[in-house]
């Protein structure tokens, strides 16, 4: 079993036999996953330079599945270019909410070449991001087909299996998103997609009640997604009238509201 620090407070550990601590990733095996993901010493070592500069997202590189989320998403940035230039450098993600950004628009951009197009994925990122966010205030990270039918989840879409992983067989089918932080950046993220102050105003009062923690990563990628640098980054991933109607979570007040960082 594997638990966030504080989920595993409420956790009786007296009931396990046996504890083992996994630390996570020191400097040298950071720069060692580098290597053997990328394969090619000149992108590994520029990826690897850029993130160690980057004080959070070598933070997140402590653990092993960040670093892989970091690593794709910088592959993806290089293979989009010939060349690695120093303005691909200054244009790669600085902040978590970047990164996923970046992650999923790259995603995004492969299936806009489908017939079905934007269309389907707003449907889906939205049926989606309601099922996550349900998730997230409820302590889950599995769903089954019943959860789909719900949140209207149609999981027949290519695009479908790039952000869920599928397990188990017919008819006992579970369903988790690749990383619970995916899980919590589109939870955060179809509030930006299907916009409702009155709703949004909801959320957040229901997030500040819980004292577990089990919202806070929620809501730092609210106040994210606030920053305008990256709401220039959404314009590949997010549709006009969406940005027309995005909440100014940035502001002195709201930061003091919601008690969050960005």
């Amino acid at each position: 079993m594997t638990s966030r620090p504080t989920r595993l407070a409420s956790v009786d550990t007296g009931v396990f036999q046996r504890i083992a601590e996994i630390m996570g990733f020191l400097h040298e095996d950071r720069r060692i996953f580098f290597n053997n993901f990328f394969g090619n010493e000149e992108w590994s070592e520029k990826a690897f330079h850029y993130v160690q500069e980057n004080d959070t997202l070598y933070t997140f590189c402590y653990i092993p599945a960040y670093c892989w989320i970091i690593c794709t998403v910088l592959s993806m940035c290089f293979r989009a270019q010939p060349t690695i230039t120093d303005q691909l450098m200054t244009s790669l993600p600085k902040t978590v909410t970047q990164l996923f950004v970046t992650f999923v628009s790259n995603i995004l951009a492969n299936h806009s070449q489908n017939t079905d197009g934007a269309h389907t994925a707003r449907e889906l990122l939205t049926s989606m991001g309601w099922m996550a966010e349900h998730g997230v205030m409820n302590h889950m990270i599995v769903f089954d087909e019943r959860h789909l039918e719900s949140f209207s989840v149609r999981n027949d879409k290519h695009l479908f299996s790039s952000f869920l992983m599928e397990s188990g067989q017919p008819p006992d089918v579970d369903y988790t998103f690749l990383h619970l932080t995916l899980q919590e950046f589109f939870a955060a993220l179809v509030h930006f997609i299907d916009y409702n102050a009155d709703r949004l105003q909801e959320t957040l009062d229901e997030a500040e009640s819980y004292k577990d923690g089990r919202a806070e990563i929620f809501l730092r990628f609210l106040c994210g997604f606030s920053d305008s640098s990256t709401r220039s980054m959404l314009k590949s991933l997010m549709w006009e009238d969406c940005l027309l109607r995005l909440p100014d979570m940035s502001s002195p007040g709201s930061r003091r509201k919601y008690r969050t960082k960005t």
